[in-house]
């Protein structure tokens, strides 16, 4: 026998490698809260990647509980994504969230529920999930911007073992958050925040000062899911207040919603009583003023931002200013969300995050990329 073919001989009596392959784990529970425009965005997306998360991912993400303000849907096995619309509108059983928090915990693994609502009351119970051991993903800000519900939210999070992901809250599915949270976490002292935290206005704003009018736009965006369920949340900034409180408070800075100065986009006293229909009719009273202003700003080669800024000793400003159009919060385009960090590391050159901050499919996205993160 030659060498070469005893080499050959040998090479194949050898034994052949294993290759190691990780556990799969118990499947992770998922209960979707608010399956409205962007919670029907995110289980779309879901549904789009569901065959190649299932040959990818260690933990297989089951969709156990679906819940909109009149059905809820409750399962023990998994719900077909692309049937869950017609099986919840058949479902014939009303919200009872102690039914399904008992039902979740039937559940052996993990239990994820994603609130895509703009509920307080959804957001109460945050904390109460979180005890019972639950993951909560979220694109709801009360939770985390009043003061009762970040404390207990803070307390259950150490005490039951949850994890609390909120990463939507502030500039849809930009990485914001996290990114203050690493800087935070590696020792880098946070000096000021400050942007464009509001994608609605942004859009508003800024073709308004291309010469639409204010109603017309507003409309749109209300129509487009762009704004809050009540289009005046956003206006009114409140919408930005709350996004303030989120980042002082990820940053590590003492903020409450009361401290934070906050100035009206555009004058809404004698629309306050109005519902959301009719304010829409009447908001046609505002594009006189509206388009006035914006083209005073013009006349001075500026334009006007709504600006949010907040300082490391708990203060904050919420605010429409006039802005030179070559300052950076200016010359974003129509929809987008910039902020600028200062801290010890980045004083001199500011840390930029920009990107669009409103909108059904990347506010989706971002709670799908929390989710997937959970699954692995």
């Amino acid at each position: 026998m030659t060498l070469v073919a005893l080499q050959s001989e040998r090479w194949l009596q050898r034994p052949v490698a294993r290759v190691w392959t990780a556990p799969r784990l118990q499947p992770v529970a998922v209960a979707v809260i608010g399956p409205g425009g962007v919670g029907r965005a995110l289980l779309e997306q879901w549904r789009q990647i569901h065959h190649r998360l299932a040959a990818t991912s260690r933990r297989a993400l089951e969709l156990r509980a679906i819940c909109n303000s009149r059905s809820m849907l409750l399962a023990t096995s998994s719900l077909g994504l692309d049937e869950w619309e017609t099986a919840l509108a058949g479902a014939g059983e009303a919200p009872d969230f102690d039914k399904l928090t008992y039902s979740l915990h039937q559940h052996v693994g993990d239990v994820v529920i994603v609130d895509v609502t703009a509920s307080p009351e959804v957001a109460a119970l945050h904390a109460e999930w979180l005890q019972c051991g639950f993951k909560i993903i979220t694109a709801n800000k009360h939770g985390m911007a009043r003061d009762a519900s970040y404390a207990a939210i803070k307390r259950a999070e150490k005490s039951g073992g949850g994890s609390y992901l909120c990463e939507t809250t502030v500039g849809a599915g930009l990485p914001i958050l996290g990114v203050i949270a690493d800087l935070v976490r590696t020792g880098d002292d946070i000096y000021k925040i400050e942007g464009v935290l509001s994608g609605t206005l942004s859009h508003l704003l800024a073709r308004v000062a291309s010469g639409e009018t204010f109603s017309q736009v507003l409309r749109s965006l209300h129509q487009a899911g762009y704004t809050e369920p009540d289009p005046r949340v956003d206006l009114l900034g409140l919408d930005v207040a709350r996004k303030s409180v989120i980042l002082a408070r990820v940053a590590g800075f003492s903020l409450s919603l009361n401290d934070v100065a906050l100035e009206s986009c555009v004058p809404l006293h004698q629309y306050a009583a109005l519902s959301v229909p009719d304010f829409l009719t009447s908001s046609e009273s505002l594009d006189e003023e509206v388009a006035r202003s914006v083209a005073t700003a013009n006349d001075r080669g500026a334009v006007i931002r709504y600006v949010s800024t907040i300082t490391c000793d708990g203060k904050a400003r919420v605010a429409p200013i006039v802005l030179p159009k070559d300052h950076p919060l200016a010359r974003i385009p129509a929809g987008d969300n910039l902020v600028r960090i200062t801290s010890r590391r980045y004083e001199a050159s500011p840390l930029v995050i920009q990107g669009p901050g409103a909108g059904r499919e990347v506010t989706a996205a971002g709670l799908l990329a929390d989710l997937l993160r959970l699954a692995n």
